[in-house]
């Protein structure tokens, strides 16, 4: 992304700079990580097709889930 800067480790803090790159250049952003660790956490395997970095359906329908809260909450 450009402007972009990184922090040590990228991977833990990507959904923080993106968050923050959006929000400065006025854009939604709709973080998917926590709800996707937590579904994890909690056992559901269903997220990403196996041997694959493509959402499942269950995956699909965790992004829609996130997707409809996002859009309520800017409705009201």
């Amino acid at each position: 992304v450009i402007g972009l800067e990184l922090g040590p480790n990228p991977p833990f803090y990507l959904e923080e700079y993106v968050s923050r790159w959006c929000e400065e250049i006025g854009c939604s952003y709709i973080d998917l990580l926590g709800p996707m660790q937590k579904a994890a956490a909690k056992g559901e395997r269903d997220i990403f097709i196996p041997n694959d970095e493509h959402l499942s359906p269950g995956g699909h329908a965790l992004v829609e889930q996130r997707r409809r809260s996002r859009l309520h909450g800017l409705r009201n």
